[in-house]
């Protein structure tokens, strides 16, 4: 039997100026076909997408170990963020999201070996889901980005309902070209020293303004680096997806140190990440591109300051001499004001750091494609609600208006049909999926409270 989609027809309503038609149509019968895209790859289309994340989820949560899970879950996002860093442009082989990754970084090989090319259980599988059920859906880079949107969409904090934006119709680099980006080291080194220079490449190669720049590098609140060591506040806050990072950078009494039992402590000369002073043993760091946000690129070149001196730090070095405090980039700077900005915003309010998130990360994964070249999930659903009913009635003959479902989302369960647009925006878990106006917000559509024709004819019989 087919699924049943109730949706207004809107040529209807633009023929017939005095009423709204509401009609039935067969949830089959909404699809249209599509051809492969141009790199051969049939579309990926909503049920894809479904798959996806509930493959990706069902797996990741039901690793026990917080450290592998928030691993995971950041080692997803960070494939996704790495492969798109190296684009340029300017150059005749631009780079981007092209699943190519420059292996002549350090971290890069780490990161590859631990969620993609490696032999242990993660990267078997997760490697393993694109070739059993996507190798012939989806090119690379759209299953590395596209699994990133899953992560942030399934670690996402405070009940946020942001719909994090995934578009496919990315092609992936043939070994020859991927070879030449390799040799050309393109990758900015956020772990090294030149870290801070890094926050400048990015600004100026990916043509991010301050603010777009302070907002990626949050993608490090979520997971862990290769050793381990994670910034936010503990191993749990590692699994959430917000912006206690910046909060992190700015209270925390961070110093150019090694902790005990580090993997590095043996080799120290080819590290330069920041830990907690006093001889902490929380497995928190901060690396140059992170401090540089905040603090004067010389001094945290310099390693001899300590990042916040108050809040009862532990500033002291490994002679237990006390340091002074590492100065601040001017209140004026570009770089200041978006980190205040999310700073000075209490904790839970994260709604405008995860959309301006999802506006820099979709806008890094899409560079070197034009917006007629890649395309939503939901491209293919010809009929889609992006507005709700003004009125309708309920199972017990009782008239309605959506506006009581901002008040109590959990009844959208039942009449998500007649308000898409208010419930879609909680997305309940068990309200029927094909009224959820995703196309509305995946392919930039705003989905409005009610017609603009007045109510006639929309209260269900």
């Amino acid at each position: 039997m087919a699924t049943t989609l109730f949706y207004f027809n809107r040529d209807a309503a633009s023929s017939h100026r005095d009423v709204h038609l509401r009609r039935e149509l067969s949830l089959h019968e909404s699809l249209v076909e599509l051809p492969n895209n141009e790199h051969g790859f049939p579309p990926f289309l909503s049920e894809d997408w479904t798959l996806l994340s509930d493959t990706l989820e069902n797996y990741i949560e039901s690793i026990e170990s917080k450290d592998e899970k928030s691993k995971a879950w950041g080692g997803i996002l960070r494939l996704a963020f790495h492969d798109a860093m190296d684009f340029d442009e300017d150059n005749d082989n631009q780079g981007g999201s092209d699943g190519c990754i420059d292996t002549s970084s350090s971290e890069n090989n780490a990161l590859l070996v631990n969620n993609w090319s490696g032999t242990d259980p993660f990267p078997q599988w997760f490697k393993g889901v694109y070739d059993t059920h996507f190798n012939t859906k989806m090119s690379v880079a759209d299953f590395w980005v596209a699994s990133a949107i899953v992560a942030l969409r399934k670690t996402q904090t405070h009940s946020s309902d942001t719909y994090f934006k995934f578009k496919w119709g990315r092609k992936d680099a043939d070994e020859a070209t991927c070879n030449t980006i390799r040799g050309e080291g393109r990758f900015p080194k956020m772990d090294s020293n030149d870290g801070c220079g890094t926050l400048d490449l990015i600004h100026g190669r990916l043509k991010l303004n301050w603010n777009d720049v302070v907002v990626l590098m949050g993608f490090h609140t979520l997971g862990v680096d290769e050793h381990g060591y994670f910034y936010s506040d503990s191993i749990e806050n590692s699994l959430e997806f917000d912006k206690k990072y910046y909060h992190n950078i700015k209270d925390r009494g961070w110093s150019k140190s090694l902790p005990a039992g580090h993997p590095k402590a043996s080799n120290a000369g080819t590290y330069f990440g920041w830990h907690l002073g006093g001889g902490s043993t929380r497995k928190m760091v901060m690396y140059p591109a992170d401090l540089c946000l905040y603090y004067k690129e010389e001094d945290i070149l310099a390693g001899t300051c300590c990042a916040n001196t108050g809040n009862g730090n532990d500033c002291v070095d490994s002679h237990s001499t006390a340091l002074s405090e590492c100065t601040k980039h001017p209140a004026t700077d570009a770089r200041r004001i978006a980190m205040d900005s999310y700073i000075d915003a209490v904790p839970a309010d994260v709604a405008s750091f995860f959309s301006s998130f999802n506006t820099v990360f979709f806008k890094i994964t899409s560079n070197g494609y034009s917006k007629n070249h890649l395309y939503s999930p939901w491209v293919n659903r010809t009929q889609v609600i992006c507005r709700d009913m003004c009125q309708f009635q309920n199972k017990q003959g009782v008239t309605r208006e959506c506006s009581i479902f901002e008040e109590n989302p959990t009844n959208c369960r039942k009449n998500a049909k007649y308000c898409p647009a208010t419930c879609g925006v909680y997305q309940p878990d068990n309200a029927p999926r094909e009224y959820f106006p995703e196309k509305c917000y995946y392919e930039d559509l705003t989905p409005t409270v009610q017609y603009d024709l007045g109510c006639h004819g929309e209260i269900d019989e």
